[in-house]
């Protein structure tokens, strides 16, 4: 692609370069930010990041 170049200038995400690397529609609907993002933390998990949360924050000072 002869004007890639002028496309450099400007900011880029992942999915973006990608498209841009391997052809404009490599893309298909599903796939992307939203695709690759981590499922929610779970109760549990949440509940631990907390506790640690605070216990750490009271080491610190």
């Amino acid at each position: 692609n002869k004007k890639a170049f002028v496309e450099l200038l400007f900011w880029k995400n992942t999915a973006a370069v990608r498209e841009m690397t391997e052809g404009y529609g490599s893309l298909q609907e599903g796939e992307g930010a939203a695709r690759s993002r981590a499922p929610p933390w779970t109760p549990q998990e949440e509940q631990e990041l907390r506790e640690l949360y605070w216990k750490y924050k009271e080491v610190e000072g």
